[in-house]
Order: C-alpha cells, then sequence, then structure tokens
C-alpha cells in the first residue's frame, strides 16, 4: 500500500514540516500498545523504557492525482520514555524520539540521516478506579514542545497539545481500553482539499491474558480525523491497525513487539511496521518503611527444611480460614496484582473471614501477619515487597473489625522458602501469606475484650492487666524458693536478672552428710566380705 499526502511542493519547501507518527507508545505499568493506562498508584510508581520501530513508506507526495514519489521512504525511530506517579490520582509524563530516515525521493523535502522530534511533556488525573484496578477513567494532557531537526518530520516548528479521556475495563482475562480526545495546532494549508490543522483521536485497544499477569496479545486500531475536513476523509484522516505480544516478568519488566500496517491513504499511516520495545517499573518505599528497616535480613546459609504436612480436613463450602494450634489456615491464598500491594477482588473475602476468626476466639492473644516470597527478583525487592503486602492485609484486617492491638506484620521476602522447587508451582507456593498465633492463659491473665463482631473498633487502645506472677509452691519440679516474688520490673530488659536460691543450705548439708554416710556403709560391707573369702 502506498500512503498518500495531497500537498504542493512549494509549501513544504518554505520549511513546513509535520509529526507523521500515528503510533505513539506509552509505558505506563497497564499501558497497552498506543493506548494509555488509566491507572495510578498511590506509592509513587515509576518507569523509563524505549520503544523502537521501523516504517516503511510512511509519506508519499501526490500532485495532480500523480505519485511523485516518497517524501518518507524507511525510517527507523526509537522513542525514549518515562513516567511517575507522584499521588493516587497524578502523574507526570516525558518522551523524546529520535529517528534515522533514507532513500528519501525528494531531498528537498526530507533530510536524510539522524534526527529528534519534538519533547513531550504531559500529566495525567485519575478521575476514578476500583481498587483491583479492573476499570478506571483518567483525564490525559500533553505539550510537543518544538525541539525538532528540520525535515525529519517528526515534529512541528510551533508548540502544540492534546487532550483526551481514557478509559479500560476488564472481563475476566480480556481487557478493553480506549482513548478518545483532541489534537491541537495551527493550521497548515497545503492545498485547497487539504488542510492540517485540529485534529480528533480515537484510539481502541483489546488484550486478551492468555498467561494472567505474564502474558498477552492484542490489537489497537489508531486513527485521526482532521477537523476541517472531518467526514471527507482521506489523506487527512490517517487510520491503522496494530497487533501485538506482551511478556511480563516478576521483577516488573515487561518485552513487546508487533507489526502493523495502514488501512487507508492518510498521511504517516504505514505500507509495513514492526515494533519493539523494553519497559521497567518499580515501587518505591515510604519514607516510614525506610526509617523502620534499617538494614535488610541476613542472607540465607541453608535453606529450611520442611517436613511434608499432615493431611487436613476437607473444607466446608463456606469455610475459607480455620484456626488450628497456634496457626491461622487459609484455604485459597491471598492474591494480589503483580508487583504491587494491592489485594485482589477475589481474596477479600478470605481476609474478612481471618478478621471474624480472630474476633470470636478471645484466646487468641495476638497473631503475627508473615508475608513471604519467591527467589524471583532481587533479594531487596522481595524483602520490601513481603513487608508491604504483609501491611495490606494488616490494614484489611483493620477495616474489617480486628483490634490493632491484636495483630501485626512483617516480611520475610525469600528467605524461608516452603518448596525448594524451581519450577513455577514451587515458586507459586512460595509467594504467600502465614498467620501465626500467640495465644493467651485465661487463667493466668486478666483481659477485657470487647465483642468487636458486634461492636467496631472505636479507636481505643486495647488494655491488658498482667498480674504479679507467683510460682506456685505446689511444684515439686521446682527446687527454688517458692516464696520469692517477680519484681515489677521483671519485663525490663535494662532490669538485673533476680538471683535464685536453693530452698534451704542446711538441708542440702544434711543431705550430703546422709550420702557420705551411706558410702560409708557400703565400704564396710565390702571389707566384711573379702575377710571371710580370704579366711576360706
Amino acid at each position: 500500500m502506498f500512503l498518500v499526502l495531497c500537498m504542493l511542493r512549494s509549501a513544504w519547501s518554505l520549511g513546513e514540516s509535520l509529526d507523521i507518527e500515528l503510533l505513539h507508545e506509552s509505558i505506563s505499568p497497564r499501558a497497552s500498545i498506543g493506548v494509555d493506562s488509566p491507572y495510578l498508584t498511590d506509592f509513587g510508581l515509576w518507569s523509563m523504557g524505549i520503544h523502537s520501530q521501523y516504517i516503511r513508506d510512511a509519506l508519499i507526495l501526490y500532485e495532480d492525482n500523480k505519485d511523485q514519489g516518497a517524501i518518507v521512504r524507511r525510517k527507523l525511530t526509537s522513542t525514549y520514555n518515562a513516567t511517575i506517579d507522584l499521588s493516587p490520582k497524578f502523574g507526570l509524563r516525558f518522551s523524546l524520539p529520535i529517528a534515522i530516515q533514507w532513500a528519501t525521493d525528494h531531498p528537498s523535502l526530507a533530510r536524510n540521516g539522524l534526527g529528534s522530534g519534538d519533547a513531550l511533556l504531559g500529566v495525567k488525573y485519575n478521575i476514578w478506579q476500583n481498587d483491583n484496578q479492573s476499570s478506571g477513567m483518567a483525564i490525559k494532557a500533553d505539550l510537543y514542545l518544538p525541539l525538532s531537526t528540520a525535515g525529519s518530520w517528526l515534529g512541528e516548528d510551533r508548540i502544540r497539545g492534546n487532550m483526551s479521556v481514557l478509559g479500560a475495563y476488564s472481563i475476566k482475562n480480556v481487557e478493553f481500553s480506549g482513548e478518545i480526545g483532541g489534537h491541537f495546532r495551527p493550521a497548515v494549508n497545503t492545498d485547497k482539499d487539504f488542510v492540517l490543522g485540529n485534529e480528533v483521536l480515537h484510539n481502541i485497544s483489546v488484550r486478551w491474558h492468555l498467561w494472567p499477569e505474564h502474558t498477552a496479545i492484542g490489537s489497537t486500531y489508531v486513527m485521526r480525523s482532521g477537523v476541517n475536513n472531518l467526514y471527507r476523509g482521506g489523506a487527512e484522516t490517517p487510520m491503522e491497525l496494530v497487533n501485538f505480544l506482551q511478556w511480563t516478568r516478576e521483577d516488573s519488566s515487561q518485552i513487546h513487539l508487533g507489526v502493523g500496517k495502514g488501512l487507508n491513504s492518510g498521511y504517516g499511516t504505514s505500507e509495513f511496521r514492526i515494533f519493539f520495545g523494553y519497559r521497567f517499573h518499580n515501587r518505591p518505599i515510604e519514607e516510614e518503611e525506610k526509617k523502620v528497616v534499617e538494614k535488610p535480613p541476613p542472607k540465607r546459609i541453608l535453606p529450611p527444611i520442611f517436613e511434608p504436612e499432615e493431611e487436613i480436613e476437607e473444607w466446608e463450602p463456606d469455610e475459607l480460614a480455620r484456626v488450628e494450634e497456634d496457626q491461622i489456615f487459609i484455604r485459597d491464598e491471598i492474591q494480589f496484582i503483580i508487583g504491587t500491594d494491592t489485594i485482589k477482588e477475589e481474596s477479600k473475602p478470605t481476609v474478612v473471614f481471618v478478621a471474624k476468626l480472630i474476633n470470636h476466639d478471645v484466646k487468641i492473644g495476638h497473631v503475627v501477619i508473615e508475608g513471604h516470597a519467591s527467589e524471583e527478583g532481587s533479594f531487596e525487592y522481595n524483602y520490601e515487597l513481603s513487608n508491604l503486602r504483609a501491611r495490606a492485609i494488616f490494614k484489611a484486617l483493620v477495616e474489617a473489625g480486628v483490634h490493632p492491638d491484636r495483630i501485626s506484620h512483617r516480611g520475610y521476602g525469600e528467605a524461608l522458602p516452603k518448596n525448594l522447587g524451581l519450577d513455577e508451582a514451587s515458586l507459586s507456593e512460595n509467594r504467600r501469606v502465614e498467620f501465626h498465633i500467640v495465644r493467651i492463659d485465661l487463667e493466668d491473665t486478666e483481659i477485657e475484650l470487647r465483642n468487636l463482631d458486634k461492636s467496631p473498633w472505636d479507636g481505643s487502645v486495647l488494655e491488658v492487666v498482667i498480674p504479679q506472677n507467683k510460682v506456685r509452691s505446689d511444684d515439686t519440679d521446682n527446687p527454688f524458693n517458692t516464696d520469692v516474688m517477680v519484681p515489677d520490673d521483671f519485663f525490663n530488659p535494662d532490669s538485673p536478672t533476680p538471683e535464685l536460691k536453693p530452698k534451704n543450705d542446711q538441708n542440702e548439708s544434711q543431705n550430703q552428710n546422709e550420702i557420705n554416710d551411706r558410702n560409708q556403709k557400703s565400704d564396710a560391707s565390702e571389707n566384711i566380705d573379702n575377710t571371710e573369702e580370704d579366711k576360706k
């Protein structure tokens, strides 16, 4: 397919230039190809990446309905991108294209060799999104700074901008996303039937997650419509279809590749397009978390060996968790959105069920929430992520009615694997959350617990009264003085350790004398036996 641009040669000889690129890649963590993602994070997610593509026959000159040759025959473009989310509602983005083009049929209209495009500065404001990020909407505004090389066909010699609305919706493993908005710029008269000015942008993308959170395939329909000739079509209304494959790693890096082809003779549509890109995004640690975690946990010398677990009884249909000895076992592992501490919607009933178990059993004095990760990714990344996910469950339990004094959280990263295998099933088993119980003996401890199931936590502190511990006098296994009380500062780590003395020094001496007498009698008896033997 040849692509068309109806223009007068004299107009471009005066220095006019255009940004003819249709496929502008976005590197937001959950973005599709050609359509940006509306989702933002509350932890300050930053992203970096590169999108490279080879384009053939992107711009053909027609005069008097005759093909006058290609202005841009072949082009190789690399666009460098960066984004950062400053809050759950606000994010920034930046991009700069660098291109090499060659084989032009009109050297006076196009510059062969290396050239740069216009720099983009953009903002994104999230209107709304649900908790598991299965649907959302945002507003995006971009400003193009005229920094392009003359004749590179990557930019224009004036400031211009975009403003559009982003939307996304997921049904199981299929995600639909779209963008509609406007491209605003001063009009450029190229011919009486062709005026390049303000445009309407409408892009639609569909992705199918073959392997959820890892592999997806999809298609994107990209289209521009000139406002001056909105219903006329032709060169002023370019359309193109691209197909792509995305592969995401556990360390939050992503590789994508695909092909595209123009659907009409509009400017910038390609006879053939192939592209490749790489993204990387990471989640920084909050300031308060940095103060708590002064250094990483010690390196694992030998992996722990786990004994095979005993078979448990079958789960009831409505039983999501159960208490056994010193641990709360859950039927289904709590799932998180990849690379985040956001609990998936399908796992929230499990968290609520665990909260009910804690509130109904007053002998559960304290529950430690432990987060674990697989060996994928760096040691520091896994440790930080396990801490964040354990804390997310802590917050969810408090919201479900559990008093915060009865629970705590910590992360172990990859230090305590449950399965030492390296296959996906073993690694998935190591990505887990465990609930360990510290029980209270109600016979020795006076504790007042409200019925938190009927009266949710009102913000007051749970008071636990610990009486002075006294060793029972009837304890026959205790050889020490039973009349000694535990001092008030016993639990103070800076207080000296009390010295324990035997019951009675006199009794101890008497016992020793009895033992000596028994030994003397035994020796005398042996001497008598030996004398009688000698006589015989």
